[in-house]
């Protein structure tokens, strides 16, 4: 359950963006919590590793700096 969510709505988001910025940061603390191993970070989510992989892409997340992004 999440219950102190900070959000400024305004017009420059949508709940598409939102969403996807939750969904970025959800997939950077599982892939930090399993060391960046894409197959068990994957597991924790519950999604398929080929998920994650596209996921990884469309967000450009960098594995080689996880531990170093907000």
């Amino acid at each position: 359950m999440i219950s102190n969510i900070d959000i400024d709505f305004n017009d420059k988001f949508t709940l598409y963006d939102y969403l996807a910025e939750y969904e970025k940061r959800f997939i950077i603390k599982a892939l930090r919590e399993h060391g960046g191993i894409k197959k068990h970070a994957a597991a924790l989510l519950n999604i398929p590793e080929s998920t994650l992989r596209l996921k990884i892409k469309q967000y450009n997340i960098d594995l080689s700096s996880i531990n170093t992004i907000n």
